[in-house]
C-alpha cells in the first residue's frame, strides 16, 4: 500500500484563536523563558526595527559641518601613519 505523501504547509497563516495577539514578523526581539532579554551586539544591529528612517543628530552635524567648510580632524590617519613608521623600524 502507497502512503500519501505530505502535502506541503499552507502560504496562509492559520487563523488565531480570539483574544490572542500575533507577533509581527519584523519583531526580532529576543525571548527566553517567555520574558524579553538584551540583543546580542549583532542581533541589535541586524534587527528591522533597529534602522531607523532619518538621520541622528550627529550625523546631520556632520553633514553641515562639512557643508559649512569645516576641516575634519580625526587622529586616525595621523596614528597609522605613526605605527607603520614605528613598526618598520622594529623590524629589522
Amino acid at each position: 500500500m502507497v502512503k500519501p505523501r505530505a502535502r506541503a504547509p499552507s502560504a496562509v497563516p492559520a487563523p488565531q484563536p480570539a483574544g490572542t495577539a500575533r507577533t509581527r514578523k519584523s519583531d526580532t526581539s529576543a525571548t527566553q523563558h517567555q520574558k524579553r532579554v538584551a540583543r546580542l551586539p549583532h542581533e541589535a544591529d541586524e534587527s528591522a526595527d533597529s534602522q531607523r528612517a532619518e538621520p541622528t543628530s550627529v550625523g546631520k552635524q556632520a553633514f553641515n559641518d562639512v557643508r559649512a567648510g569645516l576641516r575634519d580632524t580625526d587622529r586616525g590617519p595621523v596614528a597609522d601613519k605613526a605605527y607603520r613608521s614605528l613598526k618598520r623600524g622594529s623590524s629589522r
